[in-house]
């Protein structure tokens, strides 16, 4: 079977018929050439599409330069779970880790911003687990500087969900402090919260 080695990769976005690697094929003993694949020879891989908006599961709109695709389960607003075009950013997580058993009310974790950071609406692609489940649906309020902003809800069977009030999208800045804080009463079930807030900057 002919030897094949990697030759180059195109750089930047690859247009349709454009080549995006470049292969070297021996054709005969030490001496090769040169095949290129392009985003049409994808083509049956991706549904039959050589191009991006093609695909069954790519939803772009009014595509720009410098924006990313990003994943949703409803692909920002097509109602099927896919893939769509956003502005770019950066990401910027925030992860609270409490070990124990949270007591009435106790403060389980705090964040100083040094940025301006945004969370989407219900803090979606946020992350939570616990130790040990709790014996009743807890609900872990969170606050920015002192006010409610959102809920971590903690099912009995240790499913962690998210929301923000009013759905809403939530901005922060510089200096702006984000807590997490405990019912009243607690439950002494629930052991260990650990969560990530999904956030872009």
């Amino acid at each position: 079977m002919p030897n094949t080695k990697p030759s180059e990769e195109a750089s930047g976005a690859p247009a349709d018929g454009a080549d995006i690697f470049v292969i070297s094929r021996e054709t005969t003993p030490g001496v090769y050439a040169d095949f290129a694949l392009t985003l049409s020879d994808l083509a049956p891989l991706l549904g039959g599409s050589s191009t991006l908006a093609g695909l069954i599961d790519v939803f772009l709109s009014s595509p720009a330069a410098g924006q990313r695709l990003q994943y949703s389960p409803d692909a920002g607003g097509s109602g099927v779970p896919g893939w769509f075009n956003v502005a770019a950013s950066d990401v910027y997580d925030v992860g609270f880790s409490f070990e124990g058993a949270p007591t009435a009310a106790q403060k389980l974790g705090s964040h100083t911003f040094t940025r301006s950071v945004t969370f989407p609406a219900d803090f979606a692609g946020s992350q939570g687990r616990v130790d040990t489940n709790p014996a009743v649906v807890t609900a872990i309020d969170v606050r920015r500087n002192g006010a409610s902003i959102g809920t971590i809800t903690i099912a009995t069977d240790g499913t962690v969900s998210f929301a923000t009030v009013g759905a809403a999208v939530i901005s922060t800045t510089a200096g702006q402090l984000l807590s997490l804080h405990g019912p009243s009463p607690a439950d002494a079930n629930l052991v260990g919260l650990h969560v990530t807030f999904a956030g872009s900057i």
